[in-house]
């Protein structure tokens, strides 16, 4: 009876290590396929709040819906709203926006 209980024993033990890495390879899935999906985003999802970006560049978020408006900073209407792209804030260099007759500077 003993030699049986061990023996069940360590079958439990040997499901219960399969089921944990089971486990961990289901989340190392996940995450792998977040991170492709991450990748592939759709540009709707490149796109940032004037808010948002106006926090990041430091700048006033009317200066930055000035900035959309002109054609300064790409980004793009959605309602009565401006999308800004978040690739150019991120990786954008801050001389990017030269002033124009009349203008600020704008740099961060």
């Amino acid at each position: 009876m003993s030699t049986a209980n061990s023996s069940l024993s360590s079958v439990l033990a040997a499901l219960v290590a399969a089921q944990e890495a089971n486990l961990k390879l289901t989340q190392e899935l996940g995450a792998y396929v977040q991170k492709q999906q991450d990748m592939q985003q759709s540009p709707v999802e490149r796109f940032i709040s004037t808010k948002k970006a106006a926090e990041l560049v430091h700048l006033s978020q009317s200066s930055v819906c000035r900035l959309c408006y002109v054609g300064r900073l790409k980004a793009k209407k959605s309602g009565k709203k401006w999308l800004v792209d978040d690739r150019l804030i991120l990786y954008g260099t801050p001389n990017h926006f030269e002033a124009g007759p009349g203008e600020e500077s704008v740099s961060w």
